[in-house]
């Protein structure tokens, strides 16, 4: 057996991803170290912005903990299809077992969290939450879910 599941149209804040902004660890942050960053937009009198600054500079400005944030930056579509579990069983014939005490005898492997197929949210399980109580779309430093791997010995007497 198997179980594919799928959530469709959410959306989710990473305060997982501003952090990453902030400390320079998003690969995003990555653009302009070396030459500078020009921010993409326009300026005051409605020319496209060609200001160089220093990367640091603009993404710890992005995300200044003390003043506005640009939360859009880190609202992301939380849809995404996982494949949640597989279950492959093997039972030996009973013609295999009619000289033994035994009347059953199965074999299987189970596998649960096996892998996301699709997400478009960088970094981040899109299922993670803050907590599960009014806060669910936000997250923050959430775990992945874990995968789990196990084998099951099913015996009749």
């Amino acid at each position: 057996s198997f179980l594919f599941d799928f959530k469709y149209g959410a959306k989710i804040y990473s305060g997982t991803n501003f952090r990453y902004y902030y400390y320079g660890h998003h690969i995003k942050t990555l653009e302009g170290r070396e030459t500078g960053y020009v921010g993409k937009g326009v300026t005051e009198d409605g020319k496209t912005n060609t200001k160089s600054v220093s990367s640091q500079d603009y993404f710890q400005n992005l995300t200044f903990f003390g003043g506005p944030t640009i939360a859009e930056e880190f609202v992301y579509d939380a849809s995404f299809i996982k494949f949640r579990s597989l279950s492959l069983g093997y039972s030996v014939p009973q013609s295999s077992l009619k000289k033994m005490v035994i009347k059953g005898l199965t074999f299987s492997v189970v596998a649960r969290n096996i892998a996301i197929l699709m997400k478009h949210t960088p970094n981040i399980d899109p299922e993670s939450n803050l907590n599960n109580t009014n806060a669910q779309g936000l997250e923050l430093s959430g775990y992945p879910a874990v995968r789990n791997i196990g084998f099951n010995v099913n015996v009749k007497f």
